[in-house]
């Protein structure tokens, strides 16, 4: 659904748009489990969690907005 959204908000660069979102989800992907581990090593696993649940409730606030900013969804477009 994210890929539909960054597609249709670009203007005509549907392709730039995609592949920003994918490099950002990849990036995310790679960096994020060594991350935690390394903040695990340093604080202790139950605090490293935590940096995963509070960028979920991140999430979620964006999902809000860009849902307020989407009148139509991009699905169904």
């Amino acid at each position: 659904m994210l890929f539909s959204i960054a597609g249709s908000l670009s203007g005509g660069e549907s392709h730039a748009a995609i592949s920003r979102v994918s490099t950002i989800a990849y990036f995310g992907l790679l960096v994020g489990p060594a991350f935690i581990g390394w903040l695990a090593h340093q604080l202790n696993l139950t605090y490293a969690l935590f940096v995963p649940a509070v960028l979920l409730i991140f999430a979620s606030g964006g999902a809000v907005l860009i849902r307020r900013v989407v009148k139509k969804p991009a699905i169904l477009s």
